[in-house]
């Protein structure tokens, strides 16, 4: 009965920041990383500091968006991760890169692309620079100058490939 009453403590955690689970424990279920998280990390329009309740360790990051759909969560938790691409425990940034193509981009219908692309703007343009080089890995030229739009062309971004 563990795992169901750990699920609970989540939904009710969620439920009451108002909040979506997003961070090492849901990177390690999406299969881009193999560390497990102790802490759970909570995406919020409204963060609070660490806290402890119900012997689950919670730490709160800014959501993006402040109304999250069902809908809309496994493409939030993708933007995440291209977000927190350097910092997810035990995998190289361009390790982490592969595992998104492979595991969530490759057969993404392109309704889908461009619902993530459309959600990226409301994120920091380091995202969308990565969400770009995704696109245009995918073939999806179109979508990728699209994106390109969205930031500054006097903007520079270290690359994530070569670290």
């Amino acid at each position: 009965h563990r795992p169901v009453q750990y699920q609970e403590k989540l939904d009710f955690i969620t439920e009451k920041l108002n909040g979506y689970i997003t961070g090492p424990y849901i990177f390690n279920q999406m299969n881009l990383t193999e560390q497990v998280s102790m802490v759970i990390t909570v995406a919020t329009p409204k963060p609070i500091r660490k806290f402890k309740t119900m012997n689950v360790r919670v730490e709160c990051v800014k959501s993006y968006v402040n109304k999250i759909n069902l809908e809309d969560l496994y493409y939030l938790r993708l933007l995440d991760a291209i977000k927190y691409i350097r910092n997810i425990p035990g995998t190289k940034p361009s390790d982490v890169y592969s595992r998104l193509i492979n595991y969530h981009f490759n057969n993404i219908q392109l309704k889908d692309l461009r619902k993530i692309n459309k959600l990226a703007e409301k994120y920091p343009p380091r995202v969308r620079r990565i969400l770009i080089d995704i696109n245009r890995d995918l073939g999806y030229q179109v979508e990728s100058m699209e994106l390109s739009n969205t930031i500054n062309s006097n903007t520079r971004f270290k690359t994530i490939i070569n670290n």
